[in-house]
């Protein structure tokens, strides 16, 4: 399994996902991602999260958005990461990636706060 960092190309498929972790939680309603909010707020002048793209054999088999932001109820940034991991391997490769090893530390030095989701 691969790990990449995901670029503007890979909306559709990252919608495609996001759909299918909607349906298995049973929150389709809840799934009104679109693909210019995705470009926008992933790939745009000022993006306001992240994600990583996971490959099996070539194909999508997962996903990590995640995005920081300030605690205002400890005054000071901190790091708190969530998300549904599934089996397969994809958090286990998605904590070994630079971007995560980058946001932990980040946490770490007084940084910023990290949350995301996981998809796989």
């Amino acid at each position: 399994m691969t790990l990449r960092a995901a670029c503007v190309d890979d909306v559709p498929i990252l919608l495609d996902l996001i759909t299918q972790l909607a349906r298995y939680e049973r929150l389709e309603a809840a799934a009104v991602a679109t693909p210019a909010l995705l470009e926008r707020h992933l790939f745009g002048q000022a993006p306001r999260a992240h994600a990583l793209l996971a490959e099996r054999d070539g194909e999508p088999c997962g996903f990590a958005l995640w995005f920081f932001s300030f605690s205002t109820f400890t005054g000071r940034p901190t790091l708190f990461r969530r998300g549904r991991v599934r089996p397969r391997g994809v958090a286990r490769v998605r904590h070994r990636t630079e971007h995560f090893r980058r946001a932990r530390a980040a946490g770490r030095g007084g940084g910023v706060r990290a949350d995301g989701v996981v998809g796989a």
